[in-house]
């Protein structure tokens, strides 16, 4: 896999999730610039995600059928156009349809990413590292934001977006203009209950756990932590979501899949317990680093292991639709939950979604235990 191939990949999985990291702040510019109504700002949240989702859903069937050219430059120019028309938007409805197209194109130019680097030999180490630049970026991000808005406002996310958006157009020739793997490299027809089970799981993991981070500014702010020690805190807190990330490509030739997934969800339970309970910044910024540390840490072995059901991107691109839904239904729950019974009840929930998402997966590791060597 030459380097500007690599790069193209993982810039078309970085721009496809952007948004999640910057949904702290999204949430308080709808809500405070804009004065858009809780059960509105629920919905809006999750536009984005759920065109993702959509998007996800759509590639299984043209991945390995349309040219790849003609999907990426019209994705690319959709999604640059609804980030500029954010701007312009003043009613919810408007920004619903501008960042549903955008969620809709960045899922799409996302999938080229799923397929390339699923068909890589370690696929492991290309989702680790993948996200590892994922999550370097949304840090970045996090850390300069609070001084964007301060000086221009919600406007200046939504041009950074377009402009991130146009990035991977400057090295469209390393993309292939055709799926390099058939359809005859699949190695199996249709998907057993086992692979929905490990669906499933995947959704519910990202339904919580996107929950909790739509709602740690407001819970921090509550908690009377100032504006910059947020920032810090969220910045932080990402640094430990990269270490996460790229963690897997180093520890999984000596530990297998399933016990450190098994490990993982243990941690993002003592995380959450921590951040829900914290009223010194300390802890909450501990519980927070742990949370982002075992969050990105669980998400590339997820996606390696349904990588090794089809080499052809078609199976793994699944993993885009499972995330894209949860992180859909994570941010409505969670600004609703925390609009009407507070924070504790988010953290409640998010924790009881946490055993049932580990119970499924446990469900379909047992059917596939070769999946989790």
């Amino acid at each position: 896999m030459s380097l500007r191939f690599r790069v193209v990949n993982y810039l078309l999985f970085t721009n496809g999730v952007l948004v999640y990291y910057l949904l702290p702040y999204f949430f308080g510019v709808f809500s405070d610039e804009h004065q858009i109504g809780a059960n509105q700002l629920s919905l809006l949240m999750s536009a984005d995600m759920a065109g993702g989702a959509l998007a996800a859903l759509a590639a299984r069937y043209w991945l390995s059928k349309w040219h790849w050219h003609g999907v990426f430059i019209p994705a690319t120019i959709v999604a640059v156009a609804a980030n500029v028309a954010s701007i312009y938007a003043t009613t919810a409805t408007e920004f619903m349809v501008c960042r549903a197209l955008a969620g809709l194109a960045s899922g799409s130019l996302m999938a080229f990413a799923y397929a390339c680097l699923g068909g890589a030999e370690n696929a492991d180490k290309e989702f680790s590292l993948a996200l590892g630049v994922q999550t370097a970026v949304g840090a970045l991000l996090l850390t300069f934001t609070p001084n964007l808005l301060e000086r221009w406002g919600g406007d200046a996310l939504f041009v950074i977006l377009a402009l991130l958006s146009l990035l991977p157009w400057l090295l469209l020739t390393s993309l292939p203009k055709q799926n390099p793997v058939k359809e005859a490299a699949e190695k199996q027809v249709g998907l057993p209950l086992s692979n929905i089970a490990a669906l499933c799981s995947i959704m519910i993991y990202m339904t919580a756990l996107t929950a909790i981070w739509v709602v740690a500014e407001q819970v921090a702010g509550d908690l009377g932590f100032s504006t910059k020690l947020i920032g810090l805190a969220l910045s932080a807190s990402l640094l430990f979501s990269f270490l996460g990330a790229v963690a897997p490509a180093l520890v999984l030739e000596k530990v297998g899949r399933f016990q450190l997934i098994t490990f993982s969800y243990s941690a993002l339970a003592l995380a959450l317990l921590l951040v829900e309970q914290s009223a010194v910044p300390l802890l909450f910024a501990v519980g927070l680093c742990l949370y982002n540390f075992f969050y990105s840490f669980t998400m590339p072995m997820q996606m390696a292991w349904f990588s090794a059901f089809d080499a052809s991107g078609r199976t793994v691109v699944l993993v885009s639709l499972a995330q894209g839904v949860g992180a859909s239904l994570g941010p409505s729950l969670g600004v609703y939950l925390f609009s009407h019974y507070g924070a504790t009840a988010v953290f409640v929930c998010c924790f009881m979604l946490l055993i049932l998402s580990f119970g499924l997966i446990y469900t379909a590791n047992k059917a596939h235990p070769d999946q989790a060597k």
